[in-house]
């Protein structure tokens, strides 16, 4: 199979992580101990950890072939978690844009960590393994 297709495909199971790291977030003693900053804070840590080793795992499973592929899925992956939160955001749950644009503040210092990480992730784990 094609591997940018195959990691198009992996991009599902990252998603799913992430999805699944909110749901404890929201359930957990630490938003009832915590302020929602910190919970989030917290659950951005587990979540880039968590991504961090199944990104590991696919690589591992399906090598990519160089650094320019692997910026390009960085790429993908960044514009696809983009259009799924704005996506699930707007229409599942119903977030008005504001909420939706408050975590996209740059020069607040408001930029998703985690988009960050998923955009040089491939290409970090091509580079330490090459």
């Amino acid at each position: 199979m094609n591997t940018i297709l195959t990691y198009i495909i992996a991009w599902l199971g990252m998603t799913l992580l992430t999805f699944i790291n909110s749901r404890i977030r929201e359930s957990s003693l630490l938003k009832k101990t915590h302020s929602e900053e910190v919970a989030r804070q917290y659950a951005t840590m587990a979540a880039i950890i968590d991504c961090g080793a199944y990104i590991w795992l696919v690589g591992v499973l399906y090598p990519i072939g160089s650094a320019a592929q692997a910026l390009l899925i960085g790429l993908i992956w960044l514009l696809l978690t983009a259009a799924f939160e704005f996506g699930f955001g707007r229409y599942v749950l119903k977030y008005s844009r504001e909420r939706l644009l408050a975590d996209y503040k740059p020069r607040e210092g408001r930029f998703p960590p985690l988009l960050i990480w998923i955009l040089i992730a491939p290409c970090c784990f091509y580079l330490i393994r090459k």
